[in-house]
């Protein structure tokens, strides 16, 4: 019985985790097309020439900023222990996550943000 438990746990933050990697995605294409737009415009204004370079960095640093946004959040409600308690509406959030709380969603989607953008850092000093 107490092995089904420890199963059940484990398939349920799977289940979390693979959620947040779906929403993450689509708040990284969000920041994607944003970063590509302040790059074009940067170029286009600045003196910087437009290049897919600089547009991919500016896709780069917003992921990291939004990212890092996301994790001094998270890194300030473990601080407070309040802000771990369950939700007003604890009963229809569990129909999208079954065991993160508000504050594990975001950690983890902006872990995923944050790796998608240095996976893309790493690509772009490989070319």
């Amino acid at each position: 019985m107490n092995y089904e438990n420890k199963v059940s746990k484990t398939r349920l933050i799977l289940k979390d985790l693979f959620r947040s990697f779906k929403i993450s995605i689509i708040v990284y294409l969000i920041m994607a097309i944003l970063g590509a737009i302040i790059g074009v415009l940067y170029c286009l204004l600045g003196e910087t020439q437009l290049s897919l370079n600089e547009v991919v960095k500016f896709i780069m640093f917003t992921g990291i900023w939004c990212s890092c946004f996301g994790l001094a959040i998270s890194a300030i409600a473990f601080m407070k222990p309040s802000t771990m308690e369950p939700l007003n509406h604890q009963n229809q959030w569990r129909k999208y996550y079954g065991k993160f709380n508000l504050i594990g969603a975001i950690l983890s989607t902006s872990v995923y943000v944050l790796s998608y953008s240095l996976i893309l850092d790493v690509i772009m000093h490989k070319v």
